[in-house]
């Protein structure tokens, strides 16, 4: 049997690829299932991957990009963001998910990741701060 090395390491590429996507798929699905139970309720894991889930929306939908294809180590310019889109993309994920998102977020050389930490940190403080303004009301009354 003749051996094509070259064929053979495109596939096991390839393979290697589609692995590693998958894992990245693999690991956040299991995070919004609770290890397939749903015994653990881990608010902050949980609004992290709803973050997650709307910006790939936001992303896919302004990038013309199959969300299935956005993962989160993915850079930002592979993806295609760059100068003439970002303010664009910045305003939609303004509009999704209700936060101000700095610009510099929007920076080519990021990832989906970084997006999604410093949307769901900021969602997180804009809560906080909407629970001690509730409870500050709750004892002036």
């Amino acid at each position: 049997m003749k051996l094509d090395r070259r064929r053979d390491r495109r596939t096991l590429k390839n393979l290697l690829c589609v692995f590693t996507t998958g894992l990245s798929l693999l690991s956040l699905s299991s995070l919004t299932t609770g290890c397939g139970r749903g015994e653990f309720k881990d608010e902050k894991r949980d609004a992290m991957v709803s973050t997650y889930d709307k910006v790939k929306k936001v992303l896919g939908k302004e990038l013309h990009v199959s969300i299935d294809r956005l993962v989160i180590n993915q850079n930002l310019a592979q993806i295609g963001v760059n100068e003439e889109n970002r303010l664009k993309i910045q305003e939609s994920l303004e509009k999704e998910l209700g936060v101000k998102i700095p610009y510099s977020t929007l920076n080519p050389n990021e990832t989906v990741g970084t997006i999604v930490r410093v949307a769901a940190r900021l969602k997180s403080e804009a809560q906080e701060e909407t629970v001690e303004e509730d409870k500050n009301s709750t004892k002036k009354k």
